[in-house]
This record gives C-alpha cells, structure tokens and sequence, in this order.
C-alpha cells in the first residue's frame, strides 16, 4: 500500500445570532485568522469589508425558525495554496437575478454592493 500525504490546509469556522452586534466578535477573529496566515493588514481590510458586508445583507435578509428565532449566521474560511475562499452562510431564500441588471439612482443608499 503506497502512502498518500496529504497537505493539511488551514480554516476556520464560526457561527452567531443574526445580530450585528454579535457579528463583530466573530468578524474579528476571521480576521485574526487571517493575519496568523500572513496576509498583510491591506489584504485583512479588504476581506473585513467584504465579510462584512455579506453579513450585513444576511442579517438584513435574516428569517425566523419555526419559534420565531431567528437562523444563525455562519462564516466559513478556507485558505487554500493559491486562493481564500471565504462563505457567509445563512438561511435566507436568495434572490433571483434580473434579466437586465441595472444600477440604482445616484440618490440611492443601496443597491450597489462593495
């Protein structure tokens, strides 16, 4: 029998109340988990601001478990040799793509992503 090694890649994983204040404590340890890895602080800042923002939309978008509790949010981070793959998990229905996708107005305050 040959032996296979196999390459141990980091990740990390952590779930929380659909809450923006329970969001920042997990938030800031993606980005402590990050840091330990090596990625410089431009790279961290730009992943915070993404993570955040698919959190954000999340709990915008968050819906009630059959108590009335709303369903937790998870973050799911995968650093692999030459990418990040990085999940925000939740339990909304998504939404469905327009067939012609278009900007809002310049008086909008969403709608625009990162």
């Amino acid at each position: 029998m040959s032996s296979m090694r196999r390459e141990v890649l980091p990740s990390f994983f952590v779930q929380f109340e659909c809450d923006v204040d329970a969001s920042i404590t997990p938030i800031a340890r993606v980005m402590a988990f990050l840091e330990n890895y090596g990625f410089d602080q431009t790279e961290c800042g730009a992943w915070g601001v993404a993570i955040q923002e698919g959190v954000n939309n999340a709990i915008l978008h968050c819906e009630l478990d059959e108590n009335e509790t709303p369903h937790p949010i998870a973050i799911e981070v995968m650093v692999r040799p030459d990418y990040v793959e990085v999940l925000v998990h939740d339990h909304t229905q998504g939404f469905s793509w327009p067939i012609s996708p278009s900007l809002p107005s310049e008086s909008s305050e969403v709608g625009r992503g990162v």
